[in-house]
């Protein structure tokens, strides 16, 4: 049990690590860091709302260079197609008669998934999302599997107006305003250029994903309720 404890606090101190190496990169963000660091500890959703040019997008990716896990990105638009998110049919599958997914680098296979502008999505998209969203499950015809996806971002300029929109905008419990930096914080955003450029090639600190041998992985939460904290390093 002191084993695990110790484990568990190592483990918080290193998620610690890099949440101030992202607060000393961007300037006037720490709450939405912090909020990044729950979610991705509680598998929550995360919704960022803010205009253009407040660095979320910068954010999501600064956290994804810091996890040793898959990716997804993608900039959804009104002709965005559900294909263009979870993948294609498989053809040779399908030519016998199977409707299986590729996933390969998709979707499905992400461990942290960013789609920005969410809201300019199409109703096949927001529909296909619903369950991804709520219950971390992608289904397709008779294809049904778990999702590794640790974390979900989503970002817009603006609020949902059509009620359409409202279902999905549901789903993301913590929802978090993303402003300009204040005039007065000038300095302050030199300063973090500066030593940013100083530290150079310097290694940021990392976090690789949860493995489990005896759970699904990754497995979906900090500390695995069967192996223990070991499963994230």
């Amino acid at each position: 049990m002191e084993n695990k404890l110790a484990e568990s606090g190592l483990l918080v101190e290193k998620l610690n690590l890099v949440t101030r190496h992202l607060k000393a990169t961007f300037v006037g963000k720490d709450d939405i860091i912090d909020l990044m660091s729950l979610c991705l500890v509680g598998r929550e959703n995360l919704f960022l709302l803010g205009p253009p040019g407040t660095a979320k997008s910068a954010l999501v990716r600064a956290l994804a260079q810091r996890l040793e896990g898959k990716t997804f990105e993608y900039l959804l638009t009104r002709f965005t197609e559900p294909n263009e998110l979870f993948g294609p049919f498989d053809i040779r599958k399908l030519r016998e008669g199977d409707l299986v997914t590729n996933t390969e680098g998709m979707l499905p296979e992400a461990n942290l998934i960013f789609l920005d502008e969410l809201l300019n999505a199409n109703s096949a998209i927001l529909n296909s999302l619903l369950m991804v969203l709520n219950e971390r499950v992608f289904r397709r015809g008779r294809e049904t599997r778990a999702l590794p996806a640790l974390l979900m971002v989503a970002a817009s300029n603006h609020l949902p107006e059509d009620e359409a929109l409202q279902a999905l905008f549901d789903r993301f419990l913590v929802r978090v305003h993303c402003d300009y930096v204040a005039p007065e914080s000038l300095a302050d955003v030199l300063e973090a250029g500066w030593n940013l450029e100083r530290r150079g090639g310097a290694e940021a600190p990392r976090l690789r994903p949860p493995t489990c041998c005896s759970c699904r992985p990754p497995y979906p939460a900090l500390i695995c309720s069967r192996c223990g904290p070991s499963t994230w390093s």
